[in-house]
């Protein structure tokens, strides 16, 4: 989730099980309502998602999780 800072921990796990899925997309979900996501950590999370070369969003990959593509 966006609320947290990205750690080498998590990043080296999906980064673990990108490699071994055929396709991998990464939800950054909402702030619940009433709150704010904190747009540094944002940001934090889409660099070092870029880093591993990983395509992210922030809606929901319905389409992509029903039929397998975008």
């Amino acid at each position: 989730a966006p609320r947290r800072s990205p750690d080498r921990g998590t990043l080296a796990l999906i980064g673990e099980l990108s490699r071994c899925a055929a396709s991998t997309r990464v939800w950054l979900m909402q702030a619940p309502a009433g709150q704010a996501l904190d747009s540094q950590r944002l940001q934090d999370w889409h660099q070092a998602l870029d880093g591993l070369g990983l395509i992210h969003a922030s809606s929901a990959p319905l389409s992509w999780l029903e039929n397998g593509h975008d």
